[in-house]
């Protein structure tokens, strides 16, 4: 069986002249409009679901259990994903991080991987999406320690090592604008991603 997901990605403008409670009710405004659109294939109208939540605070529908969501924003971008299986995602623009928060979520070899590179900035949010979006998928956020799970990344091949011994597809990818997009899908089936993606200068449609 082939477990097909899919990922809406939504760039809008960056927060400017409106305060930060403005500007992330617009996302989840997007985030709902996404969600109630795409899951209509799925016959679930999303402005009628029960959604309970875990003890760690990920939302699923009460009644239809099988279907997966999970959403994520950063400055300029909303992104929603659907599946059949349990996933998680987390999108972040590129900019500047800094070492101690390093510190606190890297192991001693991903610290040695993101500053060997000339594009640190950019090594660190690969690592960072990685973490978030596989502790997203296995349900429990950052009350999963991210030092529990590391990932080796050679170009676009990425080894993930974790704590938790639940398989796990990733998937990483690079958007057009300063975007890191990372997918994490817990399943032991073939499956099929596709992103769309909305908004910028042009639509991006990828499929793996």
């Amino acid at each position: 069986m082939i477990i097909k997901s899919k990922i809406c990605v939504v760039k809008h403008a960056r927060r400017a002249n409106v305060t930060r409670s403005e500007y992330h009710e617009m996302q989840r405004k997007i985030a709902r409009d996404i969600l109630q659109r795409e899951l209509l294939e799925y016959g679930i109208d999303y402005s009628n679901e029960e959604i309970l939540t875990n003890s760690y605070g990920k939302p699923y529908f009460a009644v239809h259990k099988d279907v997966h969501y999970n959403v994520s924003n950063c400055n300029g971008a909303v992104a929603v994903c659907i599946s059949r299986s349990e996933i998680g995602i987390d999108i972040e623009d590129i900019k500047l991080f800094r070492l101690g928060v390093a510190d606190r979520i890297c192991t001693v070899d991903e610290k040695k991987y993101i500053v060997s590179k000339d594009c640190s900035n950019e090594s660190f949010f690969r690592i960072w999406t990685l973490k978030e979006a596989y502790m997203k998928a296995i349900g429990m956020g950052f009350a999963y320690s991210p030092q529990k799970v590391s990932f080796e990344i050679d170009n676009n091949n990425i080894k993930m090592v974790s704590e938790n011994e639940q398989n796990a597809t990733i998937r990483q990818i690079k958007l057009t604008g300063g975007y890191i997009l990372s997918y994490c899908s817990l399943n032991n089936s073939d499956e099929e991603l596709m992103i769309e993606v909305i908004g910028g200068n042009y639509g991006e449609f990828y499929k793996f």
